[in-house]
């Protein structure tokens, strides 16, 4: 009873709302792309979430996290930490770059859309951030 109470209180924090639908913003997805492409996802559970009538309960934090794997739970629920989960990124990273560099090529021909493109441009701002970081340590250690 008591898990039951901290959950409906976690879930209670307004801005839970906007990130819920910064996440579906982030990815492209309308209220009617996610009800066709996201199972539990439905038009009016998001457009209620939408316009703050209700917080999104945890069968649509879990649909949406089973879509986006990638998406951090701790900050969708809570608000702490990056919207993505760096360490999911970096465990991926290693088992798909040859997908990657067929992807790439793919993206290439078939032209980029803008969902792509913002994944693109989030995996380099990462790639620049840990080669930044990689370079300070590398000095930290000759002096």
């Amino acid at each position: 009873m008591k898990e039951k109470e901290n959950n409906k209180q976690m879930l209670s924090i307004p801005e839970v709302n906007a990130r819920f639908m910064q996440v579906l913003s982030y990815y492209n997805y309308s209220g009617y792309k996610s009800s066709q492409e996201v199972e539990g996802l439905s038009q009016a559970k998001i457009s209620n979430v939408k316009r703050g009538r209700n917080k999104p309960g945890l069968d649509l934090i879990s649909a949406l996290l089973e879509k986006f794997p990638e998406v951090n739970a701790r900050w969708l629920i809570v608000g702490e930490g990056d919207m993505l989960n760096t360490e999911y990124d970096l465990a991926k990273s290693s088992e798909s770059e040859m997908s990657d560099k067929l992807t790439l090529e793919q993206i290439r021909n078939k032209g980029v859309s803008d969902i792509q493109e913002r994944k693109l441009q989030v995996l380099t701002e990462k790639i620049d951030k840990f080669m930044k970081e990689l370079e300070q340590f590398k000095s930290s250690i000759k002096n």
